[in-house]
């Protein structure tokens, strides 16, 4: 969770200067930005970590899953934002 916590970080604050310092913002849309790197670079080892969590115990699930979803959501945000931009309308 402490990975997928600064991934998310990562991403807030490149959207928090979007928004109200765009000279200081990268461009979200352009292939390889930071924003994009510094997230991608804690949120594969945080979804590795988080599938190795899970036990033979049906116990860990919950506690594993919130992990696993804050990390795998991080890893889609990329695509989830490129739709959210060229979104008609």
């Amino acid at each position: 969770m402490t990975l997928a916590a600064l991934g998310w970080g990562v991403w807030w604050t490149g959207l928090v200067l979007a928004r109200f310092a765009p000279w200081l913002a990268p461009d979200f849309l352009s292939g390889e930005t930071l924003i994009m790197v510094l997230s991608m670079a804690c949120a594969v080892p945080g979804l590795f970590l988080a599938l190795m969590t899970i036990r033979a115990k049906r116990s860990w699930l919950p506690f594993a899953a919130v992990a696993v979803f804050a990390n795998a959501s991080l890893l889609a945000m990329p695509w989830l934002l490129e739709g959210l931009v060229r979104a008609p309308g």
